[in-house]
């Protein structure tokens, strides 16, 4: 509940994730990293690129809160860590992350623009620019790039057209749909834990729906992946009234909310799920250093 130990977290968490992509750049541009090496995907120490997106996802969406709501050291610490995070996101070319952390700094945004103070909503100029200034550079520099995110217009053209592509978002749209068959066949407890494994690779060749809510579905039961959804939505919502959060709990909320909708499109991980929750209960723990009991 105290405010500045969560302070503390976020900033220590900040600090590791910089210094995670800053040797992340460093294998990626000038190379030397053995431990980096001979990875299919540009991921660093993480064991895919999208795996080290699940966890930028959470880091630079806490670092566009130390910037837009924080003062002296802690400001600039957060400008700083938007650069670095935001140029490891590019280079990471995890695309699920990419939409997940737009769509998170967008509400950030969106929430400071309406109740923010004028020094905030001053600041979101300043992260606008910087992130204009990321898209236009990627946009120019990256061909790899421009490929990713002309893919993800076109497949999405398709899918709205009414052309089942199953192969949109690497697969992601056929594993779906296989999956809702499987949660059809046991929608109320599901096949248990890992219980759609074998069926799922025989048929993709990939052994997970790739997509939270629908993995716990399938496992569990269309009731419990409602009561999760339900939960994580109600403790945000919660966390996120202005009465009711600091600036350190808003931030972890932001995150929380960050990760959630990343999970749409990825597999939950040992590295970077438990930080989920980590957030989620910094964000619901009110606070009370002295502001508040």
């Amino acid at each position: 509940r105290r405010e500045s130990l969560k302070r503390l977290i976020l900033t220590v968490l900040t600090a590791v994730s910089d210094a995670v992509a800053a040797a992340f750049l460093f294998n990626e541009f000038l190379g030397g990293i053995p431990a980096f090496q001979g990875r299919m995907e540009p991921g660093g120490m993480f064991f895919h690129g999208n795996h080290y997106g699940y966890f930028l996802v959470i880091c630079l969406t806490i670092s566009v809160c130390l910037m837009l709501y924080e003062d002296g050291q802690l400001m600039y610490f957060g400008i700083f860590s938007v650069l670095l995070n935001t140029a490891a996101l590019i280079v990471c070319r995890s695309m699920g992350a990419v939409l997940s952390c737009c769509a998170a700094v967008l509400l950030v945004i969106i929430c400071v623009l309406r109740r923010g103070s004028r020094t905030e909503k001053k600041k979101v100029l300043i992260l606008a620019v910087i992130f204009a200034a990321a898209a236009a550079a990627a946009l120019s520099f990256s061909g790899k790039f421009r490929y990713d995110i002309g893919k993800v217009f076109d497949e999405s053209s398709e899918l709205l057209s009414g052309t089942n592509n199953i192969h949109a978002g690497n697969g992601r749209w056929g594993l779906w749909q296989f999956t809702l068959i499987y949660i059809s066949e046991k929608p109320f407890f599901g096949f248990g834990c890992e219980g759609i494994t074998e069926r799922l690779y025989e048929l993709t060749k990939v052994p997970n729906p790739h997509n939270e809510i629908l993995t716990y579905a399938a496992y569990f039961g269309i009731p419990a992946a409602l009561m999760y959804t339900g939960g994580v939505l109600l403790k945000l919502l919660r966390s996120l009234k202005p009465a009711d959060t600091s600036k350190a709990g808003a931030a972890a909320a932001f995150a929380a909310l960050a990760y959630f909708i990343s999970s749409m499109f990825g597999v939950a991980m040992f590295y970077t799920a438990p930080l989920f929750f980590v957030m989620l209960g910094m964000a619901n723990a009110g606070y009370s250093d002295g502001i508040k009991e």
